[in-house]
């Protein structure tokens, strides 16, 4: 197909069969539900708003050391020398373009062992929704060595420990949402392009500039962002 609008369940996005489809112009609906369509992210001004997803995706790619904290708890530090960052602007217009909607937002893939401190993730998660209690991840050498909270922590570890490898445990991608009308509900194409939210991936990073192949890729969003870029604190959003 020339365009394909992913309706489902689980996303293809980080899937061999579309990265192969090279001049596929490909958009993630991933996990939508109904509300999805009648308010929020899906609103936003696209076009205008895909200068912020630039921008900050050429910083992250200028950077070596990067920390971002939260007042959640989350303080983590990853080396970014030498990867690129993707640009997320909800859009597939040209031949090639893959992108997820309404996901506005900036990604990147760590040096592999470089990820070190704890994510507390306080707003959603993939398999598991809105938190009403937060998921604690500790990282290590660029690996969780441990997932605790309530029940959403027990859904990721359930998951984690049925893909029956330890690639699963990489810290796969270090983001940021952009979308000033996105609504973290549960429906992770939308909660991480959240503006004022900061995301982590455990899993495959092996198509966005990492070297970590896994059978899974979980996000987890927290609130309110702080970005240092080698020691300098720098602004997520700026128009």
């Amino acid at each position: 197909s020339d365009v394909t609008l992913a309706v489902t369940s689980g996303a293809l996005y980080h899937t061999q069969a579309v990265q192969d489809a090279k001049a596929l112009r490909f958009l993630g609906l991933t996990a939508f539900i109904p509300e999805v369509l009648r308010e929020g992210g899906v609103f936003a001004d696209f076009p205008a708003l895909a200068p912020r997803a630039y921008r900050l995706a050429g910083l992250l790619s200028k950077a070596g050391i990067a920390r971002v904290t939260a007042p959640g708890g989350t303080d983590l530090t990853v080396d970014l020398t030498g990867r690129a960052a993707v640009p997320i602007t909800a859009m597939a217009q040209n031949p090639g373009e893959k992108n997820g909607c309404p996901d506005i937002e900036a990604f990147i893939a760590p040096l592999e062992a470089s990820a070190n401190g704890v994510i507390v993730v306080d707003a959603s998660a993939s398999v598991a929704g809105v938190l009403s209690e937060p998921i604690r991840i500790t990282v290590e050498h660029g690996r969780a060595v441990s997932v605790d909270g309530g029940d959403g922590a027990a859904k990721v570890r359930a998951t984690l420990e049925a893909a029956g490898t330890d690639s699963v445990y990489q810290l796969a991608e270090f983001a940021f949402g952009l979308n000033p009308q996105g609504i973290i509900r549960g429906v992770i194409v939308e909660d991480e392009g959240v503006a004022g939210t900061g995301h982590i991936a455990l899993g495959s990073n092996i198509h966005f500039g990492g070297t970590n192949a896994a059978p899974l890729h979980l996000d987890f969003v927290f609130r309110d962002p702080t970005l240092w870029l080698d020691g300098v604190e720098v602004a997520i959003v700026s128009d």
